[in-house]
């Protein structure tokens, strides 16, 4: 539980799952942020039915968000980033717009020395819906190069699950 006044986004937002914790007393400013304007109304209408007045949307690419720099405490990105062409720069925005003390949590595909999962992997990439996957320490490298910290906390099959702050 994030403590009252959070300011938590949620790229790409996807239908918005983490609306699932909240209760309509909480006191975290929640926004979605996605490029479906589809995922969006699954938001806004999750967020009518619990009730939910704290809940903002906005359609955006990751890559260039329309938010002043500072204006979040949390970026929440679950099965999202493997999907973007270029997902070093989401992390440069992400970290633009977190406060110093920011914080990030979320999932990231990685790429695995079996043999099934890079065919898979190559198979998603060439019909355009994953960009580049990398090693654990691929990814690293881009979190850091944008200015993020980040650990991973566990890891399920080829999906890592990772959180840090602003570096």
């Amino acid at each position: 539980e994030e403590p009252a006044g959070t300011r938590v986004i949620d790229v790409p937002s996807g239908s918005g799952v983490f609306l699932l914790g909240l209760a309509p007393e909480s006191r975290i400013e929640y926004t979605a942020v996605d490029i479906s304007e589809e995922m969006l109304a699954r938001v806004r209408a999750a967020a009518e039915e619990k009730g939910l007045t704290n809940v903002s949307t906005l359609s955006a690419d990751a890559t260039k968000l329309p938010i002043p720099d500072g204006s979040f405490d949390l970026v929440l990105t679950y099965n999202g980033l493997h999907c973007f062409n270029e997902p070093w720069t989401a992390l440069r925005e992400f970290r633009r717009i977190l406060t110093d003390d920011g914080r990030i949590r979320g999932t990231i595909l990685l790429r695995r020395p079996t043999l099934v999962a890079p065919r898979v992997q190559s198979y998603f990439q060439f019909r355009g819906l994953l960009g580049p996957i990398g090693t654990w320490a691929e990814v690293q490298t881009w979190f850091a190069a944008a200015g993020l910290r980040v650990r991973r906390v566990r890891q399920s099959g080829a999906l890592a699950f990772f959180e840090g702050k602003a570096a």
